[in-house]
């Protein structure tokens, strides 16, 4: 559409019935019948009009898709119990989900974004957990660029199982069925670092306690020094009351980084390093 309003489609009739009303005036005064020349000039005129805008039609570029929007935009806590908040946390519905929906889906970024951040903050041999997984292939990525004992958890045996099939030739990762907020198996201080992608966003749709539960068995599981990744759609001003509390958790705030999203937005997502001291564990 041009910015006059219209189109060439409304543009060509009305020049058509222009000149069909300018023939029969000029029929009426004369008496004469219509040139038979005249029709087919006419005609012949239209097809031009319409062959080019059929030409125009097939040059014209398809429109590019628009990108999936990110569920999590904007996500920040409210503990208002009147407010009906989307089931993110359930475990029955990431269960219909990752079986209705096999398809790979990576929630805020690719994994290779964040391998410049893994490797410089974790050691290749060191164990490193993914936790809340789903069926990204964060865990094979890290596989693929050096890290040696990656273990991937996931409270959606449905994701699980389809993870580990897809990736039964790759070694040196472990598949498990796992809530975050119930790490039992694993022992105090077990692994270097915890990369999560989403999962703790998607706990603020619980309660503050589930967050707070998960956070502390993530510094349990946790060794003295080592690192909480957490990647994030929130911005530090709702997560601060959070992560500013290394007297009860052990995990102390060191650096927030930005990243680009992947879709059109103003805002970052953002990479919250945590790093774990304290006594406690070693």
């Amino acid at each position: 559409m041009s910015d006059s309003g219209y189109t060439d489609e409304s543009y060509s009739a009305t020049g058509t019935d222009y000149t069909e009303s300018t023939a029969a005036e000029s029929n009426d005064k004369s008496g004469d019948t219509a040139d038979p020349n005249a029709d087919e000039s006419t005609a012949n005129g239209e097809q031009v009009v319409r062959s080019n805008e059929e030409e125009e039609e097939e040059e014209r570029p398809e429109p590019e898709p628009e990108p999936e929007p990110d569920p999590l935009e904007g996500l920040t806590y409210d503990d208002d119990p009147e407010m009906e908040l989307p089931p993110y946390a359930d475990q029955k519905y990431w269960e219909n989900r990752y079986t209705e929906d096999p398809e790979v889906f990576e929630w805020y970024q690719e994994p290779d974004v964040l391998m410049p951040i893994c490797k410089e903050l974790i050691d290749a041999d060191r164990e490193i957990l993914v936790i809340g997984n789903g069926n990204s292939d964060l865990p094979v990525v890290l596989q693929q660029n050096g890290f040696e004992k990656v273990t991937s958890i996931d409270f959606a045996k449905p994701a699980v199982v389809k993870c580990r099939k897809r990736n039964r030739e790759v070694e040196g990762i472990t598949w498990k069925v796992m809530d975050i907020r119930k790490m039992t198996p694993f022992e105090n201080g077990m692994y270097q670092a915890i990369v999560d992608k989403g999962t703790l966003d998607c706990l603020f749709y619980a309660s503050e306690a589930d967050v707070m539960t998960a956070m502390a068995e993530i510094s349990r599981v946790l060794k003295k020094r080592g690192v909480y990744i957490c990647v994030s759609c929130a911005p530090p001003d709702s997560r601060k009351k959070f992560f500013d509390r290394p007297a009860d958790l052990l995990l102390e705030l060191e650096k927030v980084l930005e990243l680009k999203k992947p879709l059109p937005s103003e805002e970052p997502h953002y990479v919250y390093i945590l790093r774990k001291g304290g006594k406690l564990l070693t």
